[in-house]
């Protein structure tokens, strides 16, 4: 498949997630070299100090968001490929970390084909997304898609939204997301102004409304 060793990072704050994912990989790549770590300050690290091929990230953790973890991988290893590998809903998150710069999208649930497929797409050079994210691209461009409030945000809105859900203040926020305080409100108002929503009840609403199967906070 591919002749050459395969450097992978796979971070995700679940062992389960990271032992599974890891065994998978080593079956189906005889030359792979997997790290794995379970949190964004560890990743920033080994981002600074390895070279890697393909990292493997999830979108939620307890400290930091996986937007910091893209930033240093575009300042130090921008040739490296990117596949979020996530529990939140693909249908939602997919396309804005797409339109931000990642090489892929992937669901916690999907099998261990298709985590193969993924994979093996990516290092070819190819974007990979789900059928149903292909499909969603596919109406969207017909015009016949059945429209989500939720996909007018980007990646940092949802972040900031999640968050918002969760019960977080601003200066919460601030300290999890490394933005100062003013951003984070601009960001609320935009939330806010987008959705047609008033207040964080009235966005926990439209959040459960438009999550889909898979949920918002996943």
């Amino acid at each position: 498949m591919f002749n050459k060793e395969i450097r992978f990072l796979i971070v995700d704050d679940h062992f389960v997630v990271r032992h599974g994912t890891s065994l998978i990989l080593n079956q189906a790549y005889k030359k792979a070299a997997i790290d794995q770590v379970d949190n964004i300050c560890d990743a920033i690290s080994k981002i600074k100090e390895t070279s890697y091929d393909i990292f493997l990230l999830d979108i939620a953790f307890p400290k930091g968001t996986v937007q910091q973890l893209l930033d240093q991988i575009k300042v130090f290893q921008p040739r490296a490929k990117t596949l979020m590998f996530s529990g939140l809903d693909e249908e939602i998150y997919a396309l804005p970390y797409l339109d931000s710069g990642v090489d892929g999208y992937l669901h916690k649930l999907s099998s261990e084909e298709e985590i193969i497929h993924a994979v093996n797409s990516i290092l070819k050079g190819n974007k990979y997304l789900s059928e149903s994210v292909k499909g969603k691209i596919i109406n969207r461009a017909l015009g016949q898609e059945v429209h989500n409030p939720l996909s007018q945000l980007s990646g940092r809105e949802l972040e900031v939204a999640r968050y918002l859900a969760q019960g977080m203040g601003n200066q919460e926020i601030c300290n999890n997301l490394n933005l100062q305080k003013s951003t984070v409100s601009t960001y609320k108002n935009r939330i806010f102004e987008k959705l047609k929503v008033k207040n964080v009840v009235e966005l926990i609403a439209v959040l459960n409304a438009s999550s889909g199967t898979h949920g918002f906070n996943g």
